[in-house]
């Protein structure tokens, strides 16, 4: 496969985002007030004050968020930007890509100062059928969440764990954050932060966010071009991607690869643990750093969709 198509197929891995999903005239689509599903038995998820993204992208190689506290920006996939974000911007406008960001806990109306608040995403599918992607962006958007993104006890399996808001700002972090996307399933990232600036109606806002991909979820990420193997392996053997955030504390972890997967992983004390199982080894803590902006507006979960 061509470097180009590489690059554009794991950016789709990595950013969470690729192929149209389905429609809910594909699928059964559950009402908020009534919403049970076989991933979230009994569940009746309560939404707050929703925004769809109507803009997002991967930011360029030396901006972002700062996520090891060093004054530098962390954004080792950055070059994926190029490659990713027009066709990214594409898929929102045609309605094939869907992001939710779910403020709870606000006040209503709401007000920039709320201890309260709280924050989830949503991968999710235009509530019309047929689609209608024309009205999805001007603040009169309705939408439905995938049902996969919920637990047994009804919360949001993308919900952060820690989040403020103060004059008109949300910030918010998590050490884990599970993204279901239909298109090669749950993406985990790790060490997650986001600040939203609100306009002064609220009805939309700017966001920046940075997170790290570990090395054994890229693992685990399927790669969705036509060849074999996940999303580690291009990064190690086609784009020469070395993990950038050291999480354990003991210096850069190494990947080695034989041109198709990756073979030896060495730790940042330099212990050389051999086999393509060293990507998942507990001593093997690290990851690749991606930085991500955009902007939404007002939209509305009227329910929740089954596959």
């Amino acid at each position: 496969m061509r470097l180009g198509a590489v690059v554009a197929s794991v950016a789709l891995s990595v950013a969470g985002c690729g192929g149209a999903a389905a429609t809910p005239a594909d699928a059964s689509v559950l009402p908020a007030e009534d919403a049970a599903s076989e991933a979230a038995t009994g569940c009746q998820p309560q939404f707050g004050r929703s925004y769809v993204v109507d803009h997002f992208e991967v930011m360029a190689p030396g901006e972002g968020l700062d996520l090891t506290g060093d004054g530098v920006p962390d954004n080792a996939l950055g070059a994926l930007g190029a490659v990713l974000n027009p066709s990214l911007d594409q898929a929102i406008a045609a309605g094939f890509k869907v992001y939710l960001w779910d403020v709870t806990g606000w006040s209503e109306p709401p007000t920039p100062d709320d201890p309260d608040i709280g924050l989830a995403f949503y991968n999710a599918q235009d509530a019309d059928v047929p689609v209608d992607p024309t009205n999805n962006y001007g603040g009169e958007g309705r939408f439905v969440a995938s049902a996969e993104q919920f637990d047994l006890a009804c919360s949001p399996t993308s919900e952060f764990q820690h989040a403020t808001l103060e004059g008109g700002v949300l910030r918010a972090a998590t050490d884990r954050w599970d993204v279901y996307n239909p298109d090669v399933g749950t993406l985990e990232y790790r060490d997650v932060q986001g600040e939203f600036v609100f306009n002064a109606d609220y009805s939309g806002f700017a966001f920046v966010g940075g997170a790290v991909a570990t090395i054994c979820a890229a693992s685990r990420t399927p790669f969705p071009g036509p060849t074999t193997g996940a999303v580690l392996d291009a990064l190690v053997n086609t784009l020469g991607l070395a993990p950038d955030i050291d999480r354990d504390g003991d210096g850069l972890e190494r990947l080695v690869g034989d041109g198709m997967s990756v073979v030896q992983c060495i730790d940042g004390n330099g212990t050389i643990i051999d086999g393509h199982g060293c990507v998942c080894d507990p001593r093997i803590a690290d990851g690749y750093s991606v930085a991500m902006r955009g902007t939404g507006v007002r939209a509305t979960i009227v329910g929740v969709v089954q596959p």
